[in-house]
């Protein structure tokens, strides 16, 4: 395997660890400490050893979901600073954040309850 599939290969079964845990966050209602790592691991069809090739933990795991929300946030808000006036800056801001987080409830769910 070339050096690139690798590590499109890698960063795949991160994305796969890290959707698993917010399938699973979304049908379980007791939080990340109510999910034990074989669950994540089972659900996305990688070994534990996995896991622990890309989180040194279950809290690491939470700290990579919670940074993912931060980074496309603020990415999403800067694509609307080019309105026309403040109020209109203002506007497109909170649509903007509120379909996001429509569109992510588990990940704000996890936010939520693990604060």
């Amino acid at each position: 395997m070339s050096a690139v599939k690798a590590k499109q290969s890698r960063k795949g079964n991160r994305e796969k660890l890290m959707n698993a845990a917010l399938e699973l966050l979304a049908e379980d209602q007791s939080g990340l400490a109510g999910i034990s790592l074989r669950r994540i691991t089972k659900a996305c069809g990688l070994s534990p050893p996995a896991f622990y090739g890309h989180f040194a933990s279950m809290e690491e795991l939470g700290l990579a979901l919670v940074n993912d929300v931060g980074s496309a946030l603020r990415t999403l808000l800067k694509g609307v600073r080019d309105a026309d006036t403040e109020a209109d800056v203002i506007a497109a801001s909170v649509e903007a954040a509120f379909t996001y987080i429509r569109g992510n409830e588990a990940l704000f769910i996890l936010i939520a309850r693990e604060r």
